[in-house]
């Protein structure tokens, strides 16, 4: 007796065609996967994949480094640099000479402008109109009758001295012979450009900002120095003829950089042969800083 073969309703023939139809499907869209992933070459790491960020101990390593290589060429030039990195944290300063202390020369003039407002803002009271255009022509433009303006507002010497104690620059020193006659360290230079442009309390925040503002818009002559460090910069130079034999003191100070990649620094020099000479050293020192220190757009 034969028996006729069962047929499959209607709906479970579609219902089968359509999971072998998906079952198909799938299996043709994990081949290609499959095929475009061993055809597809693995990305390639660039330079700056490949090369890691350097730490802060290397980069004051190669900053010594290059500081060391630079002033061995002029060994017989006094010269004085100390530089705080707020992108490494970390201080750094060098001398080459037993005699750590220079002549502050024009400099000095921040110094008699932070102690000028710190004391109206011990008084709660504001800088005079005589007092602030001889803030602006001392920092701007470096005029001197304008700093002896600062001076005598700030009590001379006892003045100066104040601030230096109260800051604990323990290595410069005010004269009775006059502001002129200043005598300071690139290391105590930081202490004081570190209370203008980081976290200090000598000074109000408003008179932090007045500072730098002045510092970071000299007259187009003052503008040479530490900025050869960074197209970012806020500063005051210094220089004077020693007339006793026909050299030059050449000093820089301030801020190169911007915001966290900033950098304080100050470079002093002494018995330079001409100006020229010693502006050329403090920038050579100043542009090695801010390339070590990968600071933006420094110039040539």
């Amino acid at each position: 007796m034969s028996t006729k073969p069962r047929r499959l309703k209607p709906n479970v023939k579609r219902a089968l065609w359509l999971i072998t139809v998906l079952l198909l499907a799938g299996l043709f869209k994990w081949r290609a996967n499959l095929i475009a992933t061993t055809l597809t070459p693995a990305p390639q790491l660039t330079q700056s994949d490949t090369k890691a960020k350097p730490t802060a101990a290397q980069v004051k390593a190669t900053l010594k480094q290059q500081w060391t290589k630079q002033l061995a060429k002029t060994p017989n030039l006094p010269v004085s640099i100390a530089v705080t990195s707020k992108q490494y944290h970390f201080t750094l300063a060098m001398n080459n000479h037993k005699a750590s202390a220079h002549t502050t020369a024009s400099i000095v003039k921040v110094a008699m402008l932070a102690q000028l407002l710190h004391q109206h803002a011990q008084h709660h009271t504001t800088l005079t109109e005589t007092e602030r255009a001889a803030a602006t022509g001392a920092i701007k433009h470096s005029n001197n009758a304008d700093a002896n303006t600062l001076y005598h507002a700030i009590g001379q010497g006892q003045g100066l001295t104040s601030l230096f104690s109260s800051l604990k620059m323990t290595q410069s020193r005010a004269y009775a012979s006059g502001w002129v006659s200043t005598t300071t360290t690139a290391s105590d230079q930081l202490i004081l450009l570190n209370e203008i442009f980081g976290d200090g309390t000598y000074l109000t925040a408003k008179s932090k900002a007045y500072i730098k503002d002045l510092m970071q818009h000299v007259a187009a002559d003052q503008n040479w120095g530490i900025s050869a460090g960074s197209r970012d910069f806020a500063l005051k130079n210094g220089w004077r003829l020693n007339g006793h034999n026909n050299t030059w003191i050449v000093n820089s100070i301030g801020e190169i950089g911007s915001g966290d990649d900033s950098a304080t620094i100050a470079i002093l020099t002494d018995q330079n042969s001409g100006l020229k000479t010693g502006i050329a050293q403090v920038e050579k020192l100043a542009k090695l800083t801010g390339d070590t220190l990968n600071l933006p757009a420094s110039r040539n």
